[in-house]
């Protein structure tokens, strides 16, 4: 795709205390992907940190990665989770790799039909990258 539009990802993370509030760290995580893949994880727990530039998050650090914010919801679905949408380009399939060398549990993965891939005989870290589109 031309014009530097890039495909997102959303990241969602368990990483509020039960008031509400940012703690710095998650332990569960949802990936959704621009193909629609949806991977949902219980993690080691990793820190977190948000950056904030012009009233508003610019960048999120998720483990050792950092990436570029262009959205962001608090409280998603309940108070303890935040969901970042970063740009697809933004290498989320390291962070992945990354939890799953630290022990990470796949709890579910959604992979829509028309992908034509079997959940069942994939690991999720592969599901990740499923229809992945690439900017041209």
């Amino acid at each position: 795709m031309r014009g530097g539009w890039k495909l997102n990802v959303r990241i969602s993370l368990a990483c509020n205390n039960r008031n509400g509030i940012h703690c710095g760290w998650f332990d569960a995580m949802r990936i959704h992907t621009a193909a629609d893949v949806l991977i949902t994880l219980d993690t080691p727990r990793t820190v977190t940190r948000e950056f904030w530039a012009s009233g508003r998050i610019a960048t999120v650090r998720i483990g050792r990665l950092l990436f570029s914010c262009v959205g962001y919801a608090h409280n998603v679905g309940n108070l303890a989770w935040n969901e970042y949408t970063v740009p697809q380009a933004d290498n989320y399939i390291k962070l992945l790799m990354g939890l799953d060398r630290r022990g990470a549990q796949c709890d579910s993965v959604t992979v829509p039909n028309a992908l034509g891939i079997d959940p069942d005989i994939h690991s999720w870290a592969v599901l990740a990258t499923a229809g992945r589109a690439t900017d041209g």
